[in-house]
């Protein structure tokens, strides 16, 4: 694979972690379509590292520091009701969870 095609993998694998990071650190419960379009796209992210097969460009730590993101923005989500929201962030900690055990 040529350097153009390595770089596409990698992106799509730091913009997973990134949407996920900006969802989390830029929480406000006045203003959540900021985090709703963050953590949407962190999920169409993580679906086209799904459908590349790219989990394993993730280390078990990479993929725990994905678990711990989730729980802790499951925490700001879970004390103003946002229920879809949270069902969300579990659908990625729980798989982050299955490939964290897969990893290294």
């Amino acid at each position: 694979m040529g350097f153009f095609g390595k770089f596409r993998e990698e992106h799509k694998v730091q913009s997973f972690v990134s949407r996920l990071e900006d969802a989390n650190h830029k929480f406000r419960a006045d203003f959540l379509m900021e985090t709703t379009f963050h953590l949407n796209a962190a999920k169409k992210a993580l679906q086209d590292i799904q459908n590349s097969q790219l989990e394993y460009k993730l280390t078990a730590v990479g993929w725990d520091y994905i678990t711990k993101l989730c729980s802790e923005l499951k925490i700001k989500l879970l004390r103003h009701g946002l229920d879809q929201m949270v069902r969300d962030c579990d659908h990625i900690a729980e798989y982050a969870a299955r490939m964290s055990g897969r990893s290294d």
